[in-house]
């Protein structure tokens, strides 16, 4: 009978191993998810080199106790195998898939990777001459101006019209999901026009941009004198508190490694489990004991910039409004998030007005499935949605 050694178990597991994330590799590409099971396979096959090279090193070194080495070795084989399975069935029913991974198909190696508090006033505007965003419920190609926004082009821009407004904001003013002319900024201009409203709209909205960088992005407009604009919108959302928050909160050890930026909470489906069930991470990877610590830190910060957007659009003569823009889930729930509902008090105690479109929205929406005028995957309003928002808009404010 032949003796088995560690040689054999490692050949026997390198194949076992080989053959599995050949076959899955093959299923996530097909899923669109090759680039991050390839990130964990060479992650995962460092520390299979890493545990059965120590093993090896105790197998020589300490022969009177091979046999428990070999018992370690394949316990160990056993867990790996384990993981694999598990990590394969996780990805296959897309469990704890990220957003992105749902509404894209693409991989979240760095689960944040902006969450840190310098990027906060960072804009880093778009390149080239048009953006093409593809997503699983649509696929869309805007103009990029010198500016790097999605509008048309802000040189030598000479306007008689009464009515100049600027929009900002994230990804819902600048009108993802929507042709270019479906935005609200695009529609609302020619909501104005049609109701006799003299009005130039320009779109500077941002997909993930910060309110913080969007406060620089408008100095840098109107110090430079690169817009005139007498009418500023920013579009509130209920991802602004969140994109706050996790510049506040720490990065857990997982979704970076050591400090190097590496995320296995990116890389690996079964970290995602370990993470959100046994260490009770909520969905944005904050301790869900520790989330309120976080929460007035978070209020504060978001007021205060509300206030220096409407302090520098009072120095410039410039009139400021806020208006909420309302996620899909709040419609269904007939509310805003409390939390914004907190920061929309607070602002009216500054004398900063905001008009909160959820109820309207909802009432417009009434009895009409909500997602025809929202995503389900991708949560964006659709072109109705989009509509709706200048409608209610424009009537608010400007008729």
């Amino acid at each position: 009978m032949r003796k088995i050694t560690l040689f054999r178990i490692l050949f026997v597991f390198g194949i076992i191993v080989s053959s599995i994330i050949g076959g899955v590799t093959i299923a996530m590409a097909i899923k669109g998810q090759a680039v991050n099971l390839i990130s964990l396979v060479f992650v995962f096959e460092i520390f299979v080199l890493i545990t059965f090279s120590l093993l090896n090193l105790l197998y020589h070194f300490f022969p009177a106790s091979k046999k428990v080495i070999v018992s370690i070795g394949g316990i160990i084989s056993v867990l790996y195998l384990l993981f694999i399975l598990t990590e394969v069935m996780l990805r296959v029913t897309m469990n704890y898939a990220t957003y992105g991974e749902l509404n894209s198909k693409l991989p979240s190696l760095d689960f944040y990777q902006n969450r840190k508090v310098e990027k906060l006033k960072l804009w880093k505007p778009y390149e080239g001459k048009e953006k093409k965003v593809r997503k699983v419920e649509f696929t869309y190609t805007y103009p990029v101006n010198e500016c790097g926004c999605i509008d048309s082009s802000f040189k030598n821009i000479k306007t008689a019209k009464k009515n100049r407004i600027l929009c900002l904001g994230d990804s819902f003013t600048q009108g993802q999901g929507a042709p270019f002319d479906s935005s609200y900024p695009r529609i609302l201009e020619n909501v104005l026009d049609k109701s006799q409203v003299s009005a130039k709209v320009y779109n500077c909205g941002f997909p993930g941009a910060y309110p913080h960088s969007q406060l620089n992005l408008l100095k840098n407009l109107c110090e430079n004198k690169i817009l005139e604009v007498n009418s500023v919108i920013y579009g509130l959302h209920s991802s602004d508190f969140d994109d706050i928050k996790y510049t506040i909160a720490p990065r857990p050890w997982f979704d970076d490694l050591f400090g190097t930026g590496i995320s296995l909470y990116g890389m690996s489906y079964v970290v995602r489990y370990i993470a959100h069930k046994l260490m009770k991470y909520d969905a944005n990877l904050i301790k869900m004991n520790e989330a309120e610590l976080y929460r007035a830190a978070t209020e504060k910060e978001l007021l205060k910039v509300m206030l220096d957007l409407d302090e520098f659009c009072n120095l410039q003569g410039i009139v400021f409004s806020l208006v909420y823009l309302p996620s899909v889930w709040e419609i269904k729930n007939n509310a805003a998030d409390n939390i914004y509902q907190t920061l929309i008090a607070q602002l009216a105690e500054k004398n900063i007005p905001v008009y909160d479109l959820t109820a309207d929205v909802s009432k417009a929406i009434h009895n009409e499935n909500v997602y025809t005028f929202y995503y389900k995957i991708d949560m964006h309003p659709r072109p109705a949605g989009y509509k709706l928002f200048a409608e209610l808009i424009a009537k608010k404010l400007y008729l």
